[in-house]
């Protein structure tokens, strides 16, 4: 707890040096939130996210560990422009499961990681990791 209890306190005093850019970043993660739950809702959005946090070697998982938690703001778990970046490129559900695509670490596009996650349900409300590919 007391690691991110660190990062936020980072993440306030870097919005208070920086605060046009915190301001805009904040735009843009509500803006994405939003989009992304007018596509699929909000509950099916925050299972994907908290599905991605218990990927093993996965460096998001420190920002979206609580997206079950409904008291926190869905866009609070996106990073759109401040690194380190987490955003959903893509998202597709299918009776197979669901594709995922998402981009993070680096804000630079060549220095980002993309990755592929594909999760399938376990015969309960929960879904598992069925694959997982990076990409260049």
């Amino acid at each position: 707890m007391r690691m991110h209890q660190e990062d936020l306190v980072d993440d306030m005093v870097d919005a208070q040096r920086n605060p046009v850019v915190a301001f805009l970043d904040h735009q843009l993660c509500k803006t994405h939130a939003a989009r992304l739950t007018r596509r699929h809702g909000e509950t099916f959005i925050r299972k994907v996210l908290f599905t991605l946090s218990e990927l093993p070697n996965f460096p998001p998982a420190q920002l979206i560990w609580n997206a079950l938690h409904t008291d926190v703001p869905l866009y609070c778990f996106f990073r759109i422009k401040r690194e380190p970046v987490f955003r959903i490129l893509e998202l597709r559900d299918s009776k197979d499961g669901v594709l995922v695509s998402v981009e993070h670490g680096s804000s630079k596009k060549a220095a980002a990681i993309r990755e592929q996650i594909r999760m399938k349900s376990n015969g309960d409300s929960d879904w598992e990791i069925a694959g997982r590919i990076r990409q260049a």
